[in-house]
């Protein structure tokens, strides 16, 4: 970039405070004259003014205002490490005697899901048995099976899913969310641009992703 010589010795000649500043203040005075002080002032008094209406005033409604509540979840209450053992020991005694692909079935019909999107993958195999309808564990339970949908690839289930999320009522008897699986590697990995486009949309949406076995060797991929 090229600078006119007038310009350039302007810029080296004025000091850091002036060589920025404009010739005329507020109002259009220049110099000692501009009333920039006194308006400054007044402008500080006015803010000071307002800022102390309203910190009076949210004090008062917050006086007025009931106390609410907050649930437990949001602001848990503080255990002791025995008592929080104890607590996970007993939440996970009701999941005796299954695999944890079994659990996380259980728990997806516990909380309403009724169609999961995905594509299958060899580190998902387990979870997938539990889908199919002619599985012993839903003639046992009695309970109607989760449909489940095999898209053509993970991007397609992932923006199914958020297509479902968003259908879903939001006054029902269960939070609406869409939930998706995919294995482990490059099948999580298309997973990534519905997975943004969720949050940047605000879409609930839960991805179910399998891993390779701690024990598997390491030519197994």
């Amino acid at each position: 970039m090229k600078f006119a010589t007038s310009a350039v010795f302007f810029l080296l000649s004025a000091s850091s405070a002036t060589a920025f500043t404009p010739s005329y203040g507020r109002f259009g005075f220049s110099g000692n004259n501009a009333p920039n002080s006194i308006h400054t002032s007044l402008f500080r008094r006015k803010l000071t003014s307002d800022v102390v209406t309203y910190m009076s005033t949210t004090e008062r409604k917050k006086s007025q205002s009931p106390e609410i509540t907050q649930p437990e979840f949001i602001n848990p209450p503080a255990r002791s490490a025995p008592e929080t053992r104890a607590s996970a020991q007993n939440y996970l005694s009701q999941f005796s005697g299954e695999s944890g692909a079994s659990a996380v079935y259980s728990k997806l019909q516990e909380n309403g899901v009724t169609v999961v999107n995905g594509y299958s993958g060899g580190a998902v195999l387990p979870l997938l048995d539990q889908f199919h309808e002619e599985h012993p564990r839903h003639e046992k339970s009695g309970k109607k099976p989760i449909r489940w949908i095999t898209n053509s690839n993970e991007q397609n289930a992932g923006h199914v899913t958020e297509g479902i999320a968003k259908a879903m009522p939001m006054d029902g008897a269960f939070l609406p969310v869409g939930v998706c699986v995919g294995t482990s590697g490059p099948g999580v990995t298309n997973l990534i641009t519905p997975l943004q486009d969720a949050i940047c949309d605000g879409v609930p949406m839960v991805v179910l992703c399998g891993q390779a076995a701690t024990t598997a060797p390491e030519d197994a991929f």
